[in-house]
């Protein structure tokens, strides 16, 4: 098993698997590490769209399987990106690991999760055919090398010092600590100064102030557009996947909806998390934003997104800030 410094060495030296395994956490990462493995694998073969992008809760084994053995009409090489690979049935992940042991020689196969383990049995029947690397969150000391790398990449230096209070101020997402690299280059273009120091940070850091999915979810529910699109920017900022924040809006929208058809009489059975969520007064008030009909054209609302995002006919980015606008009017 690989980690990301050790995956971008090999591709240093122009060594590029014919399959991954992404596991772990670190969505960030995971989109950097499938940019890198497309500039090393395409070359000056990339075409039009390099890097495709499916989803395994949308295709199954064979499709995929399909997918990988024939290129599209301008490409001579793809790199096929598989997300959501935890979704494969027991026969899709056999088509797939079967597929592996003769893949096509055109294609880089990127399978990736972030609810896999290391010691998944899939992960394991994959590990003799693919490359599994881990995208664990790192810890303080690989984020200052990290830190270090990446203003090295814009012409800068960094003190440890700085390092430390940028992690302080602004917290460890990898995407946001990127975009605080590119307001501290961009306050430093046309100074006589390359060094980001201590006194930079502090007058730039912590305008991407940490959040999470779940305050997402949350604003989406009180229809706080204000709150939600703010944070959906910062989300997606700092590297989050936008169809895994779709599906969090969507497990928060529909059992709101059973505790708004409890909390109104209504018919119908309830489960242990709509009984445990309508004992809660906050979650029961929460429920009362929306009317029966609104959380319907809701639902439709996320599943038509979600289609468009997994089959491509919506950027996905784009489609999820929409969805947001809507479902906070």
């Amino acid at each position: 098993m690989l980690h990301y410094g050790s995956l971008l060495s090999q591709l240093d030296k122009g060594k590029v698997h014919q399959a991954y395994c992404f596991i772990g956490e670190e969505e960030y990462l995971k989109k950097q590490a499938v940019k890198r493995i497309a500039g090393a694998y395409l070359g000056k073969d990339s075409g039009t769209e390099p890097i495709r992008t499916i989803y395994a809760s949308d295709v199954d084994g064979q499709g995929i399987v399909d997918q990988a053995s024939n290129l599209g009409f301008f490409h001579q090489k793809q790199v096929l990106v598989v997300k959501e690979a935890d979704a494969l049935s027991t026969k899709s992940r056999k088509a797939v690991r079967s597929y592996l042991d003769r893949p096509s020689p055109d294609t880089c196969l990127v399978l990736s999760s972030f609810k896999l383990e290391s010691k998944s049995p899939f992960v394991k029947d994959l590990e003799p055919a693919a490359t599994v690397v881990m995208f664990g969150e790192p810890d303080e000391e690989e984020l200052l090398k990290w830190l270090a790398a990446l203003a090295k990449q814009r012409g800068l230096t960094i003190d440890d010092q700085a390092a430390e209070s940028l992690i302080y101020l602004s917290g460890t997402s990898l995407g946001v600590l990127d975009q605080e690299l590119d307001k501290a280059a961009a306050y430093l273009a046309g100074s006589q100064r390359t060094r980001i120091q201590e006194s930079d940070v502090r007058a730039l850091a912590g305008m991407s102030s940490l959040t999470t999915p779940a305050e997402l979810v949350q604003a989406v529910a009180r229809k706080d557009r204000k709150t939600a699109m703010s944070v959906l920017e910062r989300l997606l900022n700092a590297g989050e996947d936008p169809v895994r924040l779709l599906s969090n809006i969507y497990y928060q929208m529909e059992p709101l909806w059973k505790v708004w058809l409890v909390a109104n009489r209504r018919p119908g059975y309830v489960d242990n998390r709509t009984y445990w969520m309508s004992q809660k007064p906050e979650l029961r008030d929460l429920a009362q934003k929306r009317k029966q009909g609104e959380y319907l054209s809701a639902m439709e609302i996320v599943f038509l997104a979600e289609h468009q995002m997994k089959t491509g006919s919506g950027e996905p980015r784009s489609v999820l800030q929409r969805v947001v606008h809507q479902l906070t009017s």
